[in-house]
């Protein structure tokens, strides 16, 4: 369950009706697991503030983890990034065993792997983070192609990209953020995401300061447009 609001006291509020729903109920939470994170952008200190539940105290966490998503409370990205690429390079570990034995030269087939195995985790979350390209993203990538063609560090990796007709993983993680969007601007998934998006247009209109990730999504159209 995920309680949100814009401010201290409106979710102060939420947890409160909660409490009594639950009590009415005969249901507990345990609030061991129970963790709040406060969004904020810019530097500054912040006034420490005390979340309870039932009298007992609601960590306060820096991150937190949703739908497999990791959530930074200065509204980035890193934290999420890392692990992708973490988890990614793992299996990347695995597979080059596999397409080497199985499939020898045949770079095709090799690079399928990448795509269907890699890719697929790598990628997970680029409906938000996909805006921009991501160094450290393509890096896998290029780690790979480097691996199947023989090539040490010191080749250039837009000349191994040109050679195997290979584009940018940026691409395809740009489309998916973009076609999401466009599923949520027709109606289409959640609930809480198409508000999301009515926020930030509202914001846009209104020359609101921009997050660092507004900014991305806005380069990004402004380059399309270009």
């Amino acid at each position: 369950m995920v309680l949100m609001a814009e401010d201290e006291e409106r979710i102060k509020a939420m947890i409160m009706r909660l409490e009594g729903y639950l009590r009415r109920k005969r249901l507990e939470v345990n609030v061991n697991k129970t963790k709040i994170i406060v969004f904020k952008k810019g530097g500054g200190r912040r006034k420490k503030i005390s979340w309870r539940w039932e009298g007992k105290e609601i960590e306060e966490v820096k991150e937190i983890r949703y739908l497999g998503y990791i959530f930074q409370k200065n509204g980035r990205q890193d934290g999420h990034i890392r692990e992708r690429i973490k988890k990614a390079m793992g299996i990347l570990g695995q597979i080059w065993g596999i397409g080497k034995r199985k499939f020898g030269k045949d770079l095709g087939r090799r690079i399928w792997l990448f795509d269907t195995l890699v890719w697929t985790v790598l990628g997970y979350g680029a409906e938000v983070w996909g805006w921009r390209e991501r160094e450290k993203v393509e890096g896998v990538e290029e780690q790979f192609l480097r691996w199947m063609v023989g090539a040490d560090w010191r080749t250039p990796g837009y000349l191994i990209r040109e050679e195997l007709k290979r584009d940018k993983l940026r691409g395809r993680a740009a489309r998916r953020a973009w076609n999401f969007e466009k599923k949520l601007e027709e109606g289409k998934g959640g609930e809480i995401a198409r508000e999301c998006l009515e926020e930030i247009k509202k914001r846009l209109e209104k020359n609101k300061k921009k997050s660092e990730w507004e900014e991305e999504r806005e380069k990004f159209y402004r380059e399309r447009e270009d």
